[in-house]
């Protein structure tokens, strides 16, 4: 079962939900690919599953606090609740989050509010209630006055031994994967109008030329602000404690590409998994182009840290 089934059928839940219709069949083959996919767990969540498995030996399911850090439509929540992780909450920034406590009201019986919408900043829990906290491709859309704060939330509410994965799109990969496009993220800015209104008139089959300037404000200065992969090294070294990269051991792995979007460059991926893959010289390519991917990183609270 792939990632891409649960997205979709999440979608329709999503869809009966906003219209106030029974979503108990939908929610029924939701669970069957929830439960089919922890068998072999696709990309988007084998390091979350790995986490979580260290954070097992101690402690039930139920009993594991969990923090998704800017939870989207909570697609990944709904699924680790699914597996009997109760305790999930979640907060997301100027996006309505009625629908996922819908959702846990209904299927998970929940009798108060686990999903807030926020500012972007302060969230709205307490000192070291988290056991892990899941913050999924979503630096990158935070601004100068927000990213220092969410690392430093990040360490405000992680418990003692707590973990914190990471997903982190920097400026260094030539594929941007918001916009589709390749490199243009890495042209100076006065470039840019000019080239976005080219390649999305192109991209969209209409002209959009003249939209162009909007386009680079909007991919470049409040939608998107793409920062080096150092920068997030040291906002977990600083807020958080040590991290394992986990890039390396991702790239490392032979991926089922039938979870990965239709647009997304799958035939180019594949040629680069074979690369890495190669006796010797896979080692060379990995070394070289690790950087050239997203960050995933897992970190451990640092307990000397004051909070």
């Amino acid at each position: 079962m792939s990632w891409k089934k649960l997205k979709l059928q999440y979608s329709l839940i999503l869809d009966r939900v906003s219209e106030k219709k029974n979503y108990k069949a939908e929610w029924e083959v939701f669970k069957k690919l929830a439960l089919d996919i922890e068998k072999n767990p696709p990309i988007a969540v084998s390091e979350i599953h790995y986490a979580l498995q260290s954070l097992e030996k101690n402690k039930k399911r139920k009993d594991i606090f969990i923090f998704d850090h800017g939870c989207g439509s909570a697609l990944k929540s709904s699924y680790l609740a699914v597996l009997g992780y109760k305790n999930i909450y979640g907060v997301n920034v100027n996006f309505n989050t009625d629908h996922i406590n819908i959702i846990m009201k209904d299927k998970f019986k929940s009798t108060k509010k686990r999903f807030f919408t926020t500012d972007g900043k302060k969230v709205p829990f307490p000192d070291k209630y988290f056991d892990f906290i899941i913050s999924a491709q979503v630096a990158e859309h935070l601004r100068d006055d927000e990213v220092m704060e969410y690392y430093s939330e990040e360490g405000r509410v992680l418990k003692k031994e707590g973990l914190a994965y990471h997903e982190l799109p920097h400026k260094y990969i030539p594929y941007e994967s918001h916009t589709r496009l390749w490199l243009i993220h890495l042209f100076p800015y006065f470039c840019k109008p000019f080239l976005y209104g080219i390649f999305i008139s192109i991209q969209k089959r209409k002209n959009l030329l003249l939209k162009g300037s909007y386009y680079a404000n909007y991919y470049s200065k409040k939608f998107l602000i793409l920062r080096s992969p150092n920068f997030h090294k040291k906002m977990l070294l600083k807020y958080i404690g040590n991290y394992q990269d986990l890039t390396v051991k991702r790239l490392q792995k032979n991926i089922d590409f039938s979870s990965y979007d239709h647009d997304s460059p799958i035939r180019i991926r594949k040629i680069i998994q074979k690369l890495f893959h190669m006796p010797i010289l896979g080692k060379i390519f990995l070394s070289v182009f690790k950087n050239f991917f997203i960050l995933q990183t897992l970190s451990k609270r640092n307990n000397k840290l004051n909070y």
